[in-house]
């Protein structure tokens, strides 16, 4: 398992919430790189999919992030036909 695999590893708790702890490893001054941490979020989204892969990922910083523990809930909003 590679370094970026290895941190971004999650644990399901429910249905549409996952565990995951965010490494210092990625850091940026003290804060976790936004590509890192949108890639982790990227993975447990390929959990809650048909495709294991999501075509694109938006994702909005509203302040900085921390190291450690988080979770991550899911909902889906809109299904397509593609």
């Amino acid at each position: 398992m590679n370094p970026i695999e290895q941190d971004s590893k999650f644990q399901p708790v429910s249905e549409n919430r996952w565990q995951i702890n965010f490494s210092d490893r990625w850091n940026v001054r003290n804060i976790p790189n936004g590509g890192y941490q949108m890639a982790a979020v990227a993975r447990v989204l390929g959990e809650q999919m048909p495709h294991p892969h999501p075509l694109t990922v938006t994702g909005h910083y509203l302040r900085p992030t921390f190291s450690g523990p988080a979770e991550v809930v899911t909902e889906l909003l809109k299904s397509g036909k593609s």
